[in-house]
């Protein structure tokens, strides 16, 4: 579990942290330095000093967002000495030890005492996630980068010597560092931040530790709040644009299947028309044959064509005489509508292939309200 927790605290830690400094026992020396890691380089903001406890509680609680702490605690109940830490003197139990083995820096706390600082911290305990003390790991990383012999950190004066360093508390007003000049305290809380954002999660102290699991727990589920809602927001929106897809589709279908009812209606209506009309003639005994082209012609009829009208051996009135009416026997005479001329020409094509379709007597042709109405006049043989 623990490896989980050290993976999700790396993989999860801000990139913007407060270090804050406790320079006093009393926690009336308390100074601020917000950093940020950027493209592999750490920036930092200029420091802010407090008085006391409340007015940094005051000034943390209006901020726009909660940023973790990390404490460095710097203060006379905090002793540096150069060397190994013995554990017979210093009991883990009741001492916090820190300490660099490259450096043979070593700082220490009464834990009791750390907890009271936590007390007094303790409307912002949730947020701090990690704790330094003096400045052992900053000289640390102070020595890995720069080759100064001589080291201003804090209230601190740290010497490389041959074997070890020499530390002694001074009092400056500037440190020198990687060609930049910094305030003392200000050096002190800078360098420790590399420690924070290079070091795992920090299990000197258990309550700092729970609340640092706390706070990657805590950005871990806001992230998985805010990508959940981003891909349940893509789901809805593909739901709905699948939806709009589908729902146009099917009133598309729809209108079509309308349509092809339509037809197929109407080409049963001429079907049962035609055979009626069969019927009669051949019932009758009169023009069989005449009865066969016109059935063969409704079978063969496009559906794009609708069919209005078809007479077999007209009656054909004379203009001058109405009482001179005569009977054509070889005619047949088809009107009908479509939208489409090209279907009309394609049609009688295929007409003027049937072998007993000798010759197209007419053709009429009329645009009228988007529609073309055709009639066809058809000669075909005297069966009598």
């Amino acid at each position: 579990m623990e490896r989980l927790y050290d993976f999700l605290y790396l993989a999860l830690k801000k990139k913007k942290v407060l270090i804050v400094g406790l320079f006093n026992d009393t926690t009336t020396d308390i100074c601020v330095l917000q950093v940020e890691e950027l493209k592999g380089e750490i920036l930092k903001e200029s420091v802010i000093k407090f008085e006391s406890v409340d007015l940094f509680t005051d000034w943390y609680m209006k901020q726009k967002e909660a940023l973790p702490i990390v404490l460095t605690i710097a203060s006379q109940s905090v002793p540096v000495q150069s060397g190994q830490a013995d554990t017979n003197l210093f009991s883990p139990e009741e001492f916090l030890i820190e300490s660099d083995p490259e450096t043979h820096l070593f700082a220490f706390a009464r834990r009791d005492q750390l907890e009271q600082h936590l007390i007094e911290l303790d409307q912002l305990k949730h947020n701090i996630i990690s704790i330094f003390l003096g400045p052992v790991k900053a000289y640390g990383w102070a020595s890995k980068v720069s080759e100064q012999n001589v080291q201003i950190i804090g209230n601190y004066e740290i010497t490389r010597l041959d074997e070890g360093v020499q530390i002694k508390e001074v009092s400056h007003e500037s440190a020198e560092w990687n060609d930049r000049t910094f305030g003392p305290d200000e050096l002190l809380l800078y360098l420790t931040s590399f420690e924070y954002f290079l070091s795992d999660i920090n299990r000197g102290m258990s309550s700092i530790y729970e609340a640092a699991i706390e706070f990657t727990f805590r950005l871990l589920f806001r992230k998985l709040f805010v990508y959940g809602s981003v891909v349940l927001l893509a789901v809805f929106l593909g739901s709905a644009i699948l939806f709009l897809y589908f729902d146009s589709t099917k009133t598309e279908l729809e209108g079509r299947h309308q349509s092809n009812k339509i037809l197929a209606d109407a080409a049963l209506k001429y079907e049962e028309d035609i055979e009626s009309l069969e019927s009669v003639l051949n019932i009758t005994n009169r023009r069989p044959i005449i009865s066969k082209y016109a059935v063969e012609l409704g079978r063969e009829l496009p559906q794009s064509i609708l069919l209005i009208g078809m007479k077999v051996f007209p009656i054909e009135v004379s203009s001058s005489n109405r009482q001179n009416s005569l009977i054509k026997r070889n005619w047949i005479v088809i009107n009908g509508e479509t939208r489409s001329v090209a279907d009309i020409s394609k049609w009688v094509g295929d007409l003027k292939k049937y072998p007993w379709v000798l010759k197209i007597l007419k053709q009429e042709i009329e645009k009228k309200e988007g529609k073309y109405i055709f009639n066809l006049r058809l000669e075909v043989p005297d069966v009598e």
